[in-house]
């Protein structure tokens, strides 16, 4: 995206994207808040299959919204590659339809470093609360929902970005250098948990699934920077993973590999130090370990996994 003058920024129009699966709780109060909003000229709804009453939510909208209906779920991030495609703004949003404590001052903060800044990316991260305890995690800042960018930078890339499903923030982080990247704080901003949308079950399927997505994103872009050895290691965990994940657990178990799955993503976000090889040879030995704990009968591994 070629530099446009600040006095030019304002004059853009803005689209909000607003990926949706299964937030009948959230999603109205959300998408009222962007339809409210002077400055945002379209909200771009994609419905990612769900299974709930969100379709018939996003449909009672009618033309107030663009909503595109997807046949079955894809991801995060194929959906906001859909919502991509159907805007018509040269600003777009993302917005999680999960969120609880929303206000337009957090769209306020979003537009305005966009159109105040040089950068070609800003990321609205929310700020450790009561009301949202996960802010704490480092990780926060990074895999944050709410982003602005130029429609424009993100075209060349949807392809592999509908790919990235959970990934995607981690994804979009490396498509931008730091210093084109703004990250500012969205003070109260909260969102319902996994598990207090989900029955037991389904909320502990989606925190796994999710930290390996964001896992794999993250391996994915240490293994197009280093050697073949990263990759036979990475790929053994990925799959090691992707069994556990469609497995029948014991507590014990379901702890274990969502441990598991926090130490790999913060070993290889951080990479504490080491180079990639040895990240890798340190989450290789955890998942072994992890192994030989869970009762073999009950991993299964998938031929059909995605």
């Amino acid at each position: 995206m070629k530099h446009i003058p600040v006095e030019e920024r304002s004059k853009l129009k803005i689209s909000a994207i607003v990926p949706v699966f299964d937030e009948e709780r959230t999603v109205k109060k959300v998408v009222d808040q962007l339809l409210n909003h002077p400055q945002i000229s379209e909200v771009v709804c994609v419905n990612d299959a769900s299974t709930d009453a969100s379709q018939d939510i996003l449909e009672s909208y009618g033309k107030k919204i663009t909503l595109v209906n997807l046949p079955y779920n894809h991801g995060k991030g194929y959906a906001l590659a859909a919502g991509i495609k159907k805007a018509k703004g040269a600003v777009v949003l993302f917005i999680d339809a999960d969120l609880t404590r929303f206000y337009k001052r957090h769209l306020d903060v979003l537009i305005k470093t966009m159109q105040s800044n040089n950068c070609r990316a800003v990321l609205g991260y929310p700020v450790p609360s009561k009301y949202n305890l996960f802010a704490k995690s480092p990780l926060s800042k990074n895999v944050t929902g709410e982003r602005a960018y130029y429609k424009a930078d993100l075209l060349p890339h949807l392809i592999h970005m509908a790919r990235t499903k959970f990934g995607v923030e981690m994804f979009l982080n490396n498509l931008f250098l730091k210093e084109e990247t703004k990250q500012v704080p969205l003070r109260s901003l909260s969102h319902l948990w996994k598990h207090e949308k989900h029955t037991p079950k389904k909320a502990i399927k989606g925190y796994i699934r999710m930290g390996s997505e964001v896992a794999q994103e993250i391996g994915r872009k240490e293994l197009r920077e280093h050697s073949v050895l990263a990759q036979v290691v990475f790929r053994i965990r990925t799959y090691y993973v992707q069994a556990v994940a469609k497995s029948t657990y014991t507590i014990f178990s379901i702890a274990l590999i969502i441990s598991f799955l926090f130490v790999s993503v913060i070993l290889l976000a951080n990479v504490l130090s080491l180079n990639a090889l040895q990240a890798y040879a340190i989450t290789s030995n955890f998942a072994k370990f992890s192994e030989g704990l869970i009762t073999p009968s009950k991993i299964t591994p998938s031929s059909n996994s995605r």
